[in-house]
């Protein structure tokens, strides 16, 4: 049973049809490899270290994290679901559940969401970059701060997040599917943080 694009875009305002060539859905690309356990991976070694610090045993912190990765892996395959099928985007896509008008409001805050974990995880990333500089030159911890401690960060810090954001900020201009080799490589570096270096 195929769906009209108009089913699946819904209704839309008053006027001429809504529907162009750039909103109907289009076949699916199928490719070599689609890799499904990439959410299981997404929580990695901070998570690790996060429940051994609360008294968990090395295995005990691993099948919580396997369970946990789980239970959040359904619901993240069934929401990007109709884009990997229809290859529509969220805007388009959430018409059909919340009509023409009010999916604007979705949008709007999916957009706050995602404006707040990418913050979220930019200074994560900036914790760690902190570490891989320290490690090559030991001499950066001792940057003089100047910056008044009501704000919450420090000189090196904010160093250190800036040099992150311009490492990142390229990748974020490439399209997410042309960057299926990054995200393979990815879930190999992923899988492999957590064991750890020597044997404890």
């Amino acid at each position: 049973m195929s769906m009209s694009p108009r089913s699946i875009v819904g209704p839309g305002p008053p006027g001429p049809c809504s529907v162009t060539g750039s909103l109907t859905p289009s076949m699916p690309r199928v490719g070599w490899l689609r890799p499904p356990s990439l959410p299981l991976v997404l929580l990695g070694r901070l998570m690790l270290s996060a429940l051994i610090k609360t008294n968990m045993s090395r295995r005990e912190a691993i099948v919580c994290i396997i369970f946990g990765s789980l239970v959040c892996t359904v619901p993240l395959v069934l929401n990007g679901m109709v884009g990997a099928r229809l290859h529509i985007p969220y805007p388009v896509a959430i018409r059909a559940s919340f009509g023409w008008y009010f999916s604007r409001f979705a949008i709007v805050t999916r957009a706050i969401t995602a404006l707040f974990w990418h913050a979220i995880q930019t200074y994560t990333g900036s914790t760690a970059m902190t570490q891989i500089i320290r490690s090559i030159w030991p001499s950066y911890l001792d940057i003089p701060n100047h910056i008044p401690d009501s704000v919450g960060i420090t000189t090196q810090g904010m160093v250190s997040h800036f040099i992150f954001w311009a490492v990142q900020f390229p990748i974020l201009l490439i399209p997410p599917h042309k960057l299926k080799w990054f995200f393979v490589a990815k879930c190999g570096a992923c899988l492999l943080s957590p064991v750890p270096a020597q044997p404890c």
